[in-house]
């Protein structure tokens, strides 16, 4: 497999695997881990477990050769970021996850995985004859939308290069076709005006894009029971197209359906009442079952919720979400609930919200007995490094930039850290370009100077670490560049 001969050779560390219902992920896994096995590794395959933080603590102090596989990474988010905190240099991993989910799922799984070289396949990419082959069924079927009259060696070429040879692309831009499109109005049109109907269906494309599993009595929790079975019977043709239901379980059909939908077909507000009695009925269940535990973790989470809104007015989609959930069980006196809201707040530009979030954060968090700032530490330098950039006060930005520039300076060495303070470090040049010529001379050798001390730290990180991560990469380039033309300017005056 070449994809092996690559990791042997030490180019990657890790490998997701990523592709559609029925497309081989497992046996990929299975395929790649006895490649591994024959070079001595022990495989370890993954299963539900009262006790897998225990198991993965014990394992990660084995100094053997150790491949470990997550198939259905979704599931086990937490104990992936708990293994790989604490695992040996011998330790790898093979993840698993359909592509949906992990177009969703991917930025707190980069996040979890960021200081290793990261291989990712995906198994959607179709071979030429495949090509070939579907090319004759979405013609034949009517499919086609704008390419439709052209000749078959145009239709192939079009999946092959413009989608790339990608199942997924190809799929998704069927659904986007003028006959499919049509279809979803008809069939979606009635539910807009029966509420209940469309909460119904909005639930469930979100319960599939986040990959839950619930059973049919699960969705009491959401709606009376007698609600379901009307909608169930009521709009039966609906449910048939979208919705798989049987005596124990309702799943909708396909991931890329799910996901398509929710951007397009439902609006902001249905899916923030959706998320938040989702998250409502978590808080209430939390503690009687693991599929709702998972569920209250992941809502609060910004990573989770913010690719479920559209681009249109997010800000206000996520801040009207994170406002509602805050009046269920203890969110309100939750440190990470805060620190979500404050991430979302600095990400999207609102400061002023940024900033009372990340106070609330630490008050919630020192309180505690054990309090860990780390977290909010590194996400709280961000919002001041923009703070920075926005103010227009020289003096009260340096002042800003030197808090957090120290407080990254500290963080850069800790053992359960990552990689997060350099790429909060990319904010100099933006601090440079603002402020650097309204700062004194003095201001203005301190800030060189810090830039060669984050610069050293990141260069001796990346020595410690014998990889390197594309933010580091990123920070000494930039900080090079940034001290070669200061230190040029102040060579010219």
């Amino acid at each position: 497999m070449f994809a092996y001969e690559q990791i042997r050779n030490g180019r990657w560390r890790d490998t997701v695997i990523t592709g559609g219902l029925a497309s081989g992920k497992t046996f990929a896994a299975i395929h790649l881990a006895l490649c591994y096995r024959k070079d001595g590794y022990r495989i370890f395959w993954v299963a539900d477990s009262r006790n897998l933080k225990n198991d993965l603590d014990i394992l990660s102090n084995s100094r053997d050769k150790i491949c470990v596989i997550f198939d259905g990474y979704r599931n086990y988010v937490d104990e992936i970021k708990f293994y790989t905190q604490q695992r040996q240099n011998t330790h790898v991993l093979i993840l698993t996850e359909r592509t949906a989910t992990h177009d969703l799922m991917s930025p707190v799984i980069e996040f979890i995985l960021q200081d290793s070289n990261v291989n990712d396949i995906l198994l959607d990419d179709l071979s030429s004859a495949e090509i070939a082959q579907l090319d004759e069924l979405v013609n034949f079927t009517g499919l086609w939308s704008d390419i439709a009259g052209l000749p078959k060696s145009q239709r192939v070429k079009h999946v092959s290069v413009n989608l790339k040879g990608s199942l997924y692309r190809l799929l998704l831009e069927i659904i986007e076709s003028r006959k499919v499109q049509t279809e979803i109005k008809s069939l979606l049109d009635p539910l807009k005006s029966d509420e209940q109907a469309l909460r119904f269906f909005t639930t469930a494309f979100i319960v599939n894009v986040l990959g839950y599993n619930f059973w049919v009595n699960d969705w009491q929790a959401f709606y009376r029971i007698g609600s379901i079975r009307r909608l169930l019977s009521e709009y039966k043709e609906h449910v048939s197209n979208f919705i798989l239901v049987d005596h124990a379980s309702i799943k909708p059909r396909s991931g890329i359906m799910s996901s398509y939908l929710l951007r397009n077909s439902t609006d902001d507000a249905m899916i923030s009442d959706c998320l938040s009695d989702m998250y409502r009925c978590a808080v209430g269940n939390v503690f009687n079952d693991d599929e709702f535990n998972r569920m209250y973790v992941d809502l609060s989470k910004y990573s989770t919720v913010e690719p479920l809104f559209s681009d249109n007015n997010k800000l206000q989609s996520l801040m009207d979400y994170f406002e509602r959930i805050r009046a269920f069980g203890e969110t309100r006196n939750n440190s990470d609930y805060w620190l979500q809201y404050g991430i979302a707040a600095t990400i999207h530009g609102n400061l002023d919200v940024a900033e009372v979030a990340f106070r609330n954060a630490y008050q919630r968090e020192r309180s505690k007995t054990k309090p860990n700032l780390i977290r909010i530490d590194n996400y709280f330098s961000r919002f001041e490094m923009q703070k920075a950039i926005q103010i227009s006060d020289a003096e009260e930005a340096f002042r800003i930039f030197r808090s957090a520039s120290e407080r990254l300076s500290k963080q850069i060495f800790l053992n359960n850290n990552r990689h997060y303070p350099f790429k909060t470090g990319r904010a100099f040049t933006e601090i440079a370009a603002r402020h650097y010529d309204e700062w004194t001379e003095t201001q203005q050798k301190a800030f060189i100077k810090m830039c060669k001390d984050i610069r050293l730290k990141a260069l001796k990180w990346q020595k410690n670490n014998k990889h390197s991560h594309p933010d580091v990469d990123i920070l000494i380039s930039e900080t090079a560049r940034i001290i070669k033309n200061l230190e040029k300017d102040t060579d010219s005056i």
